[in-house]
């Protein structure tokens, strides 16, 4: 997109490839301890840089179509992913239970997604793709935070160290990159 590579961004991007390979846990040269859930989102990660370039140069297409195309094909996506033939994903909901839960799910939609979405989609239009991505990587030092608060997930020294390096690649990031800095 013809941005300047500046000093501080590639500071920035070192200390969060640093941090999320602490948080990934680098076990020998090269050997990454990855399950298929961290494939998965580095997966998304490369998606979403690569639609958020994509945003930021469709001007001409409103926030509201892209939420729309987003929870659209997402919708179909999931649909097709739970159709899969996979025990792990267990048997699909009953009607019933699709009609307790449809509420709740509307309510969730309506009342935490579409905002959230709404704003990612339009920060991707007001900031640059580089540093967007690098923002965003505080959500996995929520996600980690969290899994180790609601599901038992392991949190020490390694986990704290790299959840240290994401943040200070986002001020590193913010602060390095100001006109004049």
């Amino acid at each position: 997109m013809r941005r300047q590579f500046t000093r501080w961004r590639g500071i920035s991007l070192l200390l969060s490839l640093s941090g999320m390979l602490t948080i990934l846990g680098v076990g020998g040269p090269l050997s990454l301890s990855m399950n298929l859930g961290d494939l998965m989102a580095l997966v998304s990660g490369i998606l979403f840089a690569f639609g958020a370039m994509r945003v930021r140069q469709a001007p001409e297409t409103s926030v509201f179509e892209q939420i729309l195309a987003f929870f659209l094909y997402g919708s179909l996506a999931a649909l097709a992913l739970s159709l899969l033939p996979l025990a792990e994903l267990g048997q699909p909901p009953s009607i019933e239970q699709l009609t307790t839960l449809t509420p709740w799910l509307a309510l969730t939609a309506v009342g935490f997604l579409i905002p959230v979405m709404w704003g990612i989609y339009w920060g991707s239009r007001e900031v640059d793709p580089g540093r967007l991505g690098i923002l965003l990587q505080v959500e996995a030092v929520v996600g980690i935070c969290s899994a180790a608060l609601f599901a038992g997930e392991p949190f020490g020294v390694r986990q704290a160290i790299g959840a240290v390096l994401v943040i200070s690649a986002g001020v590193v990031e913010v602060l390095g990159n100001r006109k004049g800095a």
